[in-house]
């Protein structure tokens, strides 16, 4: 069917996905994988009465069964509030990278063969790991306000791996992109990996008490999840989030802006237009440390009565849209990071924390131990730091303790963020 039906009284939404990816991965030098996922389908929704209705389908379930479905379980569904965006016709945005195409299994296995046999020759003691995933995906979001948008994305992801484990000790390290790499940067992906490896296995000793601590991006990544939650709007609506009715107040940093961009084509969560068909634009959260936005689908920007900010993400076709984060970025600083580690006596760089316990993110307490974190003395950066712990508050931080921001944004985690290296000052240690 190519238009919404109209029905009087009645607001339509056909959301229908397609998704490809192919997967290739190493466990142990060992092939583990050599698969293909294809997914599509579609689901509806309903606006009559206030009242929405949702249900999803396969490709080939007939619209308008989906309606009539939608229809009886929206009566069960109370009211809130929620429109249809307006659209002008037919878009299209977004491409499909012509070297997915190109770039098939026996190529992937030759990457991540090249790979494992350039860690292996940087240390032959360590287990290995890689993986490359490749997936094209598209969606088309209609509904009877006259949108009619689409969007479709190619992306390579590649992972690099190596471990260690010996009596009372586990050490692993990764490195990730999202492109195929040329050989000048492979081996730069494995010296990294080496050289943290040989350090991780220098263990260092710290007195506990406060001390000046540089976040690397990896681990700013996990101090940041209370902001996730409390900048999300469903959160903000039930007042659980410490950011409500902040707006416009000081909350961080005057050196301290974080985006939410969408926008940014090298980000893994590239897209130009959400999944509700919002076109998508760069979202300031926190604009040298004033509060002046939040993450909203069109649900709640209607209940918070502010304009929808591209956030309306869907798992698959399994839900309605949530809200989901893009691509985060913070503002670059204009110290190097070398400066940053030169004027530390005493302190430690942070490079690992997964597995910090965020105690109530909604407040943003944090405590947990060290997974991987490298004491620096004397402005030097020395060995790993075990059997410690390190706590505090994250909002507290940002506003407070912020000592500098590197001029340098390293590549991590296939570009899924991008901040730079942070430094703090009075961090608990114990």
């Amino acid at each position: 069917m190519n238009r919404i039906p109209e029905l009087n009284g009645v607001d339509v939404e056909l959301y229908e996905s397609d998704h490809e990816s192919h997967t290739v991965s190493f466990d142990d030098n060992l092939l583990k994988e050599v698969s293909t996922r294809q997914y599509s389908g579609k689901s509806v929704r309903t606006i009559e009465n206030g009242h929405v209705g949702f249900v999803k389908g396969s490709a080939e379930t007939p619209i308008s069964e989906m309606i009539n479905e939608a229809r009886k379980l929206s009566a069960y569904i109370p009211v809130y509030p929620l429109n249809f965006p307006n659209g002008k016709g037919e878009i299209s945005l977004g491409t499909f990278d012509p070297v997915i195409d190109e770039y098939a299994f026996p190529e992937m296995i030759s990457t991540c063969e090249n790979a494992l046999q350039k860690i292996r020759k940087s240390n032959d003691n360590v287990m290995t790991s890689a993986q490359i995933v490749t997936f094209k995906t598209s969606f088309r979001i209609r509904n009877s306000n006259h949108l009619d948008t689409a969007f479709k994305n190619s992306q390579i992801f590649l992972v690099l791996g190596c471990k260690l484990i010996r009596e009372g000790d586990f050490i692993h390290t990764h490195e990730y992109r999202n492109r195929i790499p040329e050989e000048s940067e492979l081996d730069l992906m494995v010296a990294q990996m080496a050289d943290e490896m040989e350090r991780s296995q220098q263990i260092e000793t710290m007195d506990g008490g406060s001390y000046p601590v540089i976040v690397h991006p990896k681990a700013m990544e996990h101090l940041l999840i209370p902001l996730v939650r409390g900048f999300n709007g469903s959160v903000i609506f039930d007042g659980s989030s410490p950011l409500r009715d902040r707006f416009g107040e000081q909350i961080a940093d005057s050196r301290f802006t974080l985006i939410d961009d969408p926008t940014w084509e090298k980000g893994m969560h590239y897209y130009l237009v959400d999944d509700e068909g919002i076109e998508t634009a760069p979202n300031y959260l926190i604009k040298n440390g004033v509060l002046t936005s939040c993450l909203l689908n069109l649900e709640y920007a209607n209940r918070l009565q502010r304009e929808p900010t591209g956030n309306g993400r869907r798992d698959q076709l399994a839900s309605p849209p949530g809200i989901g984060k893009s691509n985060w970025r913070i503002d670059p600083g204009e110290s190097s990071f070398q400066d940053l580690v030169s004027g530390i006596r005493e302190g430690l760089l942070l490079t690992s924390a997964w597995d910090i316990l965020v105690g109530h993110d909604t407040d943003g307490e944090f405590s947990g131990i060290i997974q991987t974190g490298f004491k620096i003395k004397n402005g030097k950066i020395g060995g790993r730091v075990k059997n410690m712990r390190i706590s505090g508050n994250v909002y507290d931080m940002l506003k407070n303790q912020i000592a500098g921001i590197s001029a340098e944004r390293p590549e991590c985690y296939g570009n899924s963020f991008q901040y730079p290296y942070i430094l703090f000052k009075d961090v608990t240690i114990t």
